[in-house]
């Protein structure tokens, strides 16, 4: 190990409480996605160092598919704006349902809107054939229109071309599958 890393690595443990498997900042093993930790367990007063997986799993931009809500929703946090303020986010799929783009912006009025300009962002894409879409709302709004909403935007997606694959909702202490719960 580099001399600069094990002072960093000291300086860390040193304000631990205790050396009992705490987390270290994790690094980065693919250049986008792919995430790993290390953790520290004390050995006799010594440092061990172990790797360990991070606990969701990060797919990789054009490489791994984005197979399931919880790895869209792994890759939505990396975009997401804190403090949570109202916002729409895409994730652009290949057709094997690999990333190959992300984008995000403010959201409007309008549920429609929000949708045709996701859908637009899509076309500037040449390899999207699918979008994953993430709506952040700071305060949970009525839930009401939902199935109505998701009906719209499957139907504004397949008319430009495009496959909608999930719609989540992400609140101050809650995420919502949309296509789950309709």
């Amino acid at each position: 190990m580099q001399p600069q890393f094990l002072l960093v690595l000291q300086r860390f443990t040193s304000r631990l409480p205790s050396c009992n498997t705490h987390a270290l900042p994790s690094r980065a093993t693919s250049p986008l996605f792919s995430i790993r930790a290390t953790a520290i367990t004390s050995h006799q007063g010594g440092l061990v160092l172990q790797t360990l997986r991070a606990p969701i799993y990060l797919p990789r931009a054009n490489t791994d598919p984005v197979s399931s809500p919880h790895a869209a929703l792994a890759v939505f946090s990396l975009a997401l704006r804190r403090p949570l303020c109202e916002e729409v986010l895409v994730l652009m799929l290949d057709n094997q349902l690999r990333g190959v783009g992300l984008m995000s912006f403010d959201a409007v009025s309008s549920f429609a809107n929000n949708v045709n300009h996701a859908i637009g962002l899509c076309s500037s894409v040449l390899d999207a054939s699918s979008l994953s879409i993430c709506t952040v709302e700071p305060q949970l709004l009525s839930r009401d229109n939902d199935s109505k909403y998701l009906e719209m935007a499957q139907d504004l997606c397949r008319h430009a071309g495009l496959n909608l694959i999930d719609w989540l909702v992400v609140t101050r202490g809650a995420v919502i599958n949309i296509r789950a719960v309709s």
